[in-house]
Protein backbone atom coordinates (compact mmCIF):
# COMPACT_ATOMS: atom_id res chain seq x y z
CA UNK A 1 0.00 0.00 0.00
CA UNK A 2 1.11 3.26 -0.95
CA UNK A 3 0.92 6.08 1.90
CA UNK A 4 0.80 9.80 0.68
CA UNK A 5 3.75 11.69 2.79
CA UNK A 6 1.84 14.39 3.79
CA UNK A 7 -2.48 14.07 3.72
CA UNK A 8 -5.21 16.05 4.58
CA UNK A 9 -8.16 13.80 5.78
CA UNK A 10 -11.58 14.46 7.62
CA UNK A 11 -11.49 11.86 10.42
CA UNK A 12 -9.89 12.54 13.19
CA UNK A 13 -12.00 11.02 15.88
CA UNK A 14 -9.70 8.58 17.20
CA UNK A 15 -6.73 11.27 17.94
CA UNK A 16 -5.66 11.82 21.43
CA UNK A 17 -6.13 15.40 21.66
CA UNK A 18 -9.63 15.09 20.04
CA UNK A 19 -11.11 17.15 23.08
CA UNK A 20 -8.55 19.61 23.87
CA UNK A 21 -10.38 22.46 21.92
CA UNK A 22 -14.22 23.49 22.58
CA UNK A 23 -16.03 23.16 19.31
CA UNK A 24 -16.64 27.09 19.79
CA UNK A 25 -12.80 27.71 19.61
CA UNK A 26 -12.55 30.06 16.30
CA UNK A 27 -8.27 30.02 15.76
CA UNK A 28 -7.08 33.94 15.19
CA UNK A 29 -6.44 34.50 11.42
CA UNK A 30 -2.77 34.81 12.62
CA UNK A 31 -2.68 30.93 13.72
CA UNK A 32 -4.63 29.76 10.98
CA UNK A 33 -2.31 31.39 8.65
CA UNK A 34 0.68 30.08 11.02
CA UNK A 35 -0.49 26.34 10.46
CA UNK A 36 -1.01 26.96 6.52
CA UNK A 37 2.46 27.49 6.81
CA UNK A 38 3.79 25.05 8.90
CA UNK A 39 1.54 22.41 6.47
CA UNK A 40 3.08 23.77 3.53
CA UNK A 41 7.04 23.21 5.35
CA UNK A 42 5.85 19.34 6.17
CA UNK A 43 3.94 19.31 2.48
CA UNK A 44 7.27 20.14 0.22
CA UNK A 45 10.27 18.89 2.72
CA UNK A 46 9.05 15.89 5.15
CA UNK A 47 12.40 13.27 4.78
CA UNK A 48 12.23 9.86 3.75
CA UNK A 49 10.76 8.01 7.10
CA UNK A 50 8.40 10.29 8.00
CA UNK A 51 4.63 10.75 7.18
CA UNK A 52 2.07 13.20 9.06
CA UNK A 53 -1.48 13.32 8.52
CA UNK A 54 -3.40 17.07 9.04
CA UNK A 55 -7.09 17.52 9.69
CA UNK A 56 -9.38 19.64 8.09
CA UNK A 57 -11.75 20.32 10.53
CA UNK A 58 -9.35 20.46 13.51
CA UNK A 59 -6.00 22.39 12.25
CA UNK A 60 -4.99 22.24 15.95
CA UNK A 61 -4.30 18.15 15.54
CA UNK A 62 -1.51 16.57 14.16
CA UNK A 63 -0.47 12.53 14.05
CA UNK A 64 2.87 12.14 12.53
CA UNK A 65 4.21 8.31 12.16
CA UNK A 66 8.08 7.89 11.94
CA UNK A 67 9.57 4.59 10.67
CA UNK A 68 12.97 3.24 11.99
CA UNK A 69 15.87 3.59 10.06
CA UNK A 70 17.96 0.85 8.95
CA UNK A 71 21.07 -0.59 10.67
CA UNK A 72 19.97 0.82 14.06
CA UNK A 73 17.93 -0.81 16.69
CA UNK A 74 14.79 0.54 15.92
CA UNK A 75 15.20 -0.74 11.99
CA UNK A 76 11.24 -0.96 10.78
CA UNK A 77 9.87 0.16 14.11
CA UNK A 78 6.42 2.44 13.32
CA UNK A 79 6.38 5.13 16.27
CA UNK A 80 3.24 7.21 16.13
CA UNK A 81 3.03 11.01 17.41
CA UNK A 82 -0.11 12.34 18.23
CA UNK A 83 0.07 16.70 18.39
CA UNK A 84 -1.81 19.09 19.07
CA UNK A 85 -0.95 23.19 18.37
CA UNK A 86 -2.05 25.31 21.49
CA UNK A 87 -4.00 28.81 20.99
CA UNK A 88 -0.94 30.38 21.75
CA UNK A 89 1.04 28.90 19.25
CA UNK A 90 4.01 29.44 18.31
CA UNK A 91 4.70 31.34 21.49
CA UNK A 92 4.06 28.19 23.44
CA UNK A 93 5.04 24.39 22.04
CA UNK A 94 2.70 21.58 20.51
CA UNK A 95 1.87 18.99 23.48
CA UNK A 96 2.95 15.54 21.76
CA UNK A 97 2.15 11.74 22.54
CA UNK A 98 3.88 8.78 21.77
CA UNK A 99 2.05 6.32 21.21
CA UNK A 100 3.27 2.79 20.69
CA UNK A 101 1.29 -0.66 21.06
CA UNK A 102 3.07 -0.97 24.60
CA UNK A 103 2.93 2.55 26.26
CA UNK A 104 1.65 6.11 25.72
CA UNK A 105 4.86 8.63 26.91
CA UNK A 106 4.18 12.21 26.82
CA UNK A 107 6.79 14.51 25.37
Amino acid sequence: MNFKKFDVVEDYSDHHYLKSKSSWWQPPKKWTKKIQEEWRILKRDLPDMIYVRVYEGRMDLLRAVIIGVEGTPYNDGLFFFDVCFPKNYPNEPPVCLHISPFFHHMV
